[in-house]
C-alpha cells in the first residue's frame, strides 16, 4: 500500500506552459462554468487541470515491451525515463522556451521568425496534445 502511494503523483493533463499564460500578475487562475455562467477562482495554477497518475510511472523501454504493438513517438528519447519525465524534457520544456519566444515578439510588435526544427516540434507538440485530449473524451477519465 505504501508502495503504490509513494508512486502516486499529479500529472498536469493540460501542460503549465499553456495555463501559465492564462494567469493574472499574482500567478492565480479563474475558471468560467458554461453551466452556471459563473466564474470561480482565483487558484493556484500549479494545482489545477491535473489528475492522479494520468501517465504511467514505468519507463519507456518497459512500456515498448508491454505494448509491442504500439509505435511509440521518438521523440521519447530516453527510454529509461517515464512518460511524463519525457514529455517535460523533450516537448513541454523546448516548446516553453519557443512560446515564450514568440509571444515576446508578438508584444513587442514584431512577426517572431521560427526555425523549421521549431516548427515540426510544435507541431508534434500539437499532435500529442490532440491525441490526449481524445483519450480523455473517449475515456472520460478526466472531468
Amino acid at each position: 500500500m505504501i508502495e503504490w502511494f509513494l508512486k502516486m503523483s499529479k500529472d498536469h493533463y493540460l501542460p503549465r506552459l499553456i495555463i501559465r499564460n492564462f494567469t493574472d500578475s499574482s500567478g492565480k487562475i479563474y475558471f468560467f462554468s458554461k453551466k452556471d455562467k459563473k466564474i470561480y477562482g482565483p487558484f493556484n495554477h500549479y494545482n489545477q487541470l491535473q489528475e492522479n497518475n494520468f501517465y504511467s510511472k514505468k519507463p519507456i523501454n518497459e512500456l515498448k515491451e508491454m505494448f509491442s504493438h504500439i509505435e511509440f513517438n521518438p521523440i521519447f528519447q530516453d527510454k529509461n525515463l517515464n512518460l511524463d519525465k519525457n514529455i517535460e524534457l523533450y516537448l513541454e520544456r523546448p516548446i516553453g522556451k519557443i512560446f515564450s519566444h514568440i509571444i515576446k515578439e508578438l508584444l513587442n510588435g514584431n512577426l517572431p521568425k521560427v526555425s523549421d526544427e521549431d516548427f515540426n516540434l510544435i507541431k508534434e507538440y500539437f499532435v500529442i496534445q490532440s491525441v490526449t485530449k481524445t483519450i480523455i473524451t473517449q475515456t472520460g477519465s478526466v472531468t
